[in-house]
C-alpha cells in the first residue's frame, strides 16, 4: 500500500524518475522472491488456500507488476514480457491490402 501511495504521489508530482527507480526496484525484488518460490513445496498437512497453486499465483503477480511497470512506460527488469492479462492472445493485426491502382485507357 505504501508504494501505491508513493507511485501515486510522484505521478502527481510528475516525478517520472521516481516512478521508474521504484517499480525498477520493486521488479528486482519481486524476481528474487519468485526464484526462492520456485523450490517450495506443500507440506501433506497443509490445506491448499485458492483455487492455483503458489507458481500460478506468482506468475499472475509478475504479469500484473510487468503490465503497471508498461502502463507507465517503465520497461521490466526481468523475466519475460507480461502476457495479456487472461491468457487471451490478442490476434496480429492483418496486414492491409493495397489495390492496384486504377488503369485508364
Amino acid at each position: 500500500m505504501l508504494v501505491t501511495k508513493f507511485i501515486h504521489d510522484a505521478e502527481h508530482a510528475n516525478d517520472r524518475y521516481a516512478i521508474r527507480a521504484k517499480l525498477n526496484s520493486m521488479d528486482k525484488l519481486f524476481h528474487n522472491v519468485q526464484e526462492n518460490v520456485r523450490v517450495w513445496s506443500r507440506h501433506r498437512h497443509q490445506r491448499q488456500i485458492g483455487q492455483l497453486g503458489i507458481l500460478s499465483k506468482m506468475d499472475m503477480i509478475e504479469s500484473t507488476l510487468h503490465h503497471l511497470m508498461k502502463d507507465v512506460g517503465v520497461h521490466p527488469t526481468g523475466g519475460e514480457q507480461a502476457p495479456v492479462p487472461g491468457g487471451l492472445q490478442e490476434p496480429a493485426p492483418t496486414p492491409l491490402a493495397v489495390a492496384p491502382a486504377p488503369s485508364f485507357p
